[in-house]
């Protein structure tokens, strides 16, 4: 069988590629979410670090992560982990695709019942008006409403970004 545009068929083969990878990805999350055997806020943050060191480390980035000592062993209900884990990860993702940042740091702490989790780059940045118009940022705020925690977002042209989810424990 001879193919005439076989450039064509490659990519619609690399598409098809990339979606299953990633639906097998989502998949997996989706598992990893509901299994109740992974309720903790320790077992989020790992399974986070994880995932965010392997991208990082394929975008030639540097990942840090930052938790602190007096953060309890809370449990998190199915809800909160998903929303939690995706909201990180489309910070994550996003710092790694456009910021052009040398690193990406991820800071965990406690303020009396309040956990904070602050996702920073160093990178481009963004003006707000003109980057909202995707659904990421958009389903990051969703997602933090879903829980009841605020999601904030700052960005500056050229210093970077800082996501801040903060959410009562």
């Amino acid at each position: 069988m001879k193919i005439n545009n076989g450039s064509k068929v490659e990519d619609s083969l690399q598409v098809i590629s990339v979606n299953a990878s990633e639906m097998k990805e989502n998949m997996s999350d989706i598992i990893w979410a509901i299994n109740p055997g992974n309720d903790s806020l320790g077992k989020l943050l790992q399974k986070l670090g994880y995932w965010a060191k392997e991208l990082t480390g394929a975008a030639a980035m540097n990942f840090k992560i930052k938790i602190a000592e007096n953060l309890p062993e809370e449990r998190l209900n199915m809800e909160q982990r998903r929303n939690i884990y995706l909201i990180c990860k489309e910070a994550i993702h996003n710092a790694v695709k456009y910021s052009k940042s040398e690193c990406v740091e991820m800071e965990v702490s406690r303020e009396d019942r309040t956990m904070r989790i602050r996702i920073i780059d160093n990178g481009l940045g963004f003006v707000a008006d003109s980057t909202f118009s995707g659904n990421g940022l958009l389903n990051m705020q969703a997602r933090a409403k879903e829980i009841g925690a605020r999601l904030a977002i700052t960005s500056v042209k050229q210093r970077g970004t800082t996501i801040e989810l903060k959410m009562k424990l």
